[in-house]
C-alpha cells in the first residue's frame, strides 16, 4: 500500500494557514467580550432575590460535596468507575 502525500489542506479544504489564522486570538477583543459578559450576569444576578440566590449557593456547595465523595469512594475502589 502506497503512502498518501502530503497536502497542505485539511479534509475541509481549509490550509494550514488559514486554520491557523481563525487560532489567533485577539486579547484586546478577549477582554472587552469578557467585561461584556461580566456586566451583563451582574444585570441578571441583580435581578434575583437574595434567597434565591441562598438557595443556589446551596444546591452548588452540596452538588460539589457529593462530587468530591464520589471521586473519593471511587479511588477506594467502593463504586464503579464512569
Amino acid at each position: 500500500m502506497k503512502p498518501r502525500p502530503r497536502s497542505d489542506k485539511s479534509p475541509g479544504g481549509a490550509t494550514v494557514a488559514q486554520r491557523e489564522d481563525k487560532d489567533q486570538v485577539d486579547p484586546n477583543e478577549l477582554r472587552e467580550e469578557h467585561e461584556h459578559r461580566l456586566q451583563e450576569q451582574q444585570k441578571h444576578i441583580e435581578e434575583v432575590d437574595r434567597e434565591t440566590l441562598l438557595r443556589m449557593l446551596y444546591q452548588m456547595i452540596l452538588i460539589r460535596r457529593f462530587e468530591e465523595k464520589a471521586a473519593e469512594a471511587y479511588t477506594l475502589g467502593k463504586i464503579g468507575g464512569f
